[in-house]
């Protein structure tokens, strides 16, 4: 539901969002995302600090929520995240998971917000290659 409000500008809907961006359930997390949306420098600066939290799995879900912000700026925030390389998000069946990095979502972030054509597949469950996180790093100065 809130992120649906990020849709929708106006002083009533910032208002009514910042009314509930504190916390740390997932309601108030995508409160600040639609803020951040919105342009509310509040609400954009809480989740800019979200990409320094300790918890990879924090920093992983801001990264990929900086898509729905949709602000191509945001990418120099993004990019010392090709170097982050702690698991992050479990994905494939039981026992045969592997963890996606964060740094992974970084390069899928990159690509949407600067709308790059990368020489390799990129994807939401692509564990990407040492070599091409040194290519995006490259691409993208």
């Amino acid at each position: 539901m809130a992120f649906s409000a990020g849709y929708f500008p106006g002083e009533r809907t910032v208002a009514i969002l910042r009314s509930i961006a504190s916390g740390e359930e997932v309601l108030a997390s995508n409160a600040r995302m639609a803020l951040a949306r919105l342009g509310d420098p509040a609400g954009r600066d809480a989740v800019l600090s979200d990409l320094s939290s300790s918890d990879p799995l924090v920093r992983y879900e801001t990264v990929g929520g900086l898509r729905y912000v949709n602000d191509p700026s945001l990418a120099v925030r993004v990019k010392p995240l090709l170097l982050d390389t702690e698991n992050a998000q479990a994905i494939g069946p039981g026992g045969w998971s592997k963890y996606r990095r964060v740094c992974d979502q970084a390069v899928d972030t990159l690509v949407y917000l600067l709308k790059l054509t990368l020489p390799f597949p990129t994807g939401e469950e692509t564990i990407y290659t040492g070599e091409q996180l040194l290519h995006v790093r490259d691409f993208t100065r």
